[in-house]
């Protein structure tokens, strides 16, 4: 994948690290419930139904491992060619104007 990476590290240059943190994720095995449950912050997970499978399967694993985590699964906001940036920005701002006004901010 050369010349895929190539292109993905023009606008995302810390897939290095991120492929680093995520050694030992990639192969499919449950996450370790006991690892995640101390994440208390909420937590909105997005998912949609043109993402691969096996990224829809981790979505809801990891929003079922954290104990306040929201999955959310809809249409454009999955992992696909072409992200849907508008739709993913006005559910993201949704979740942190809720949380904003739930804690009185």
């Amino acid at each position: 994948m050369p010349k895929v990476w190539a292109n993905l590290m023009a606008v995302a240059h810390t897939l290095p690290y991120d492929a680093a943190l995520l050694d030992g994720y990639w192969d499919g095995k449950p996450l370790l419930v006991e690892q995640w449950s101390r994440v208390t912050m909420p937590t909105l997970v997005l998912e949609g139904p043109d993402s691969p499978v096996s990224l829809r399967h981790a979505a809801g694993a990891l929003a079922q491992g954290l104990p306040n985590a929201i999955l959310l699964s809809k249409k454009g906001l999955g992992h696909t060619k072409k992200l849907d940036a508008p739709k993913i920005a006005a559910e993201l701002s949704a979740f942190f104007a809720d949380k904003a006004q739930a804690s009185g901010m």
